[in-house]
């Protein structure tokens, strides 16, 4: 906390300053620098992984990352992040509010040629029996899309079919992220920072995005199923789902 003395125009009061100001009557109160004085943490952390799915999930990310690295908490190993989108990542405006996510921390969930999944498609639809029927089970009669290369323009059907097309990948990544911080090796590292991890606590997964656009819509509850799926493997008494 930073004093000001009567004449606003003086320096800011130290603290030896203040602890002459409130001697005498007041000598039970000590002041002491912050600098000087270590912070007893009382908090444990906790494994935490945040997925950002689509334009806001990944902006969302991009800002939460800013905003742990002015305090020091943005590669705790106990923490995650991993955004997913339809489009690479978008171009950084203002580095005070956003921080880019690095190369293990976001998939571009593109779709370049999706004919050859969509003739499989059809072919179902015809009563031919080909490997896509799943996908044909799900997919809108009407569904027409060219390459998904540059988002899925709030069409959620094209989100989906976007993780389903990238499925291998992407739960690869999300097993990758929810094992880095499940590792048996964090705590030790945590250790080392002289911080507390909550080792008896199940991994925590926060996923933002928007249900209006086309990214996170689509996706929203693949994900989730994933994110569920791969907890329970790890702790099955433990999951609660918000």
């Amino acid at each position: 906390m930073r004093v000001w003395s009567h004449d606003q125009t003086k320096a800011p009061l130290k603290v030896d300053d203040l602890n002459r100001i409130f001697a005498g009557a007041h000598d039970r109160f000590t002041f002491t620098d912050a600098h000087d004085t270590p912070v007893p943490i009382s908090e444990r952390f906790k494994r935490t992984v945040f997925v950002g799915i689509g334009g806001t999930g990944q902006k969302v990310l991009r800002r939460l990352k800013a905003r742990m690295s002015q305090y020091g908490v943005s590669k705790l190993p106990c923490f995650a992040m991993l955004g997913i989108d339809t489009t690479p990542q978008e171009t950084i405006n203002d580095f005070n509010l956003e921080c880019a996510l690095d190369a293990q921390e976001y998939i571009c969930a593109q779709v370049s040629a999706p004919a050859r999944f969509l003739d499989m498609v059809h072919a179902n639809w015809r009563g031919e029996s080909t490997y896509q029927g799943e996908l044909a089970s799900w997919l809108p009669r009407e569904f027409g899309v060219q390459a998904i290369m540059a988002g899925a323009f709030t069409r959620r059907a094209a989100g989906r079919f976007a993780f389903f097309v990238n499925a291998d990948m992407i739960n690869r990544t999300l097993q990758a992220v929810v094992n880095r911080v499940s590792s048996a090796d964090v705590e030790g590292k945590m250790e080392d920072l002289r911080l507390r991890l909550a080792s008896d606590s199940p991994t925590r997964v926060y996923i933002i995005c928007s249900v209006c656009g086309g990214t996170g819509s689509g996706m929203f509850l693949d994900t989730a199923y994933v994110l569920r799926r791969l907890l329970s493997d790890q702790f099955p008494q433990d999951i609660e789902t918000h």
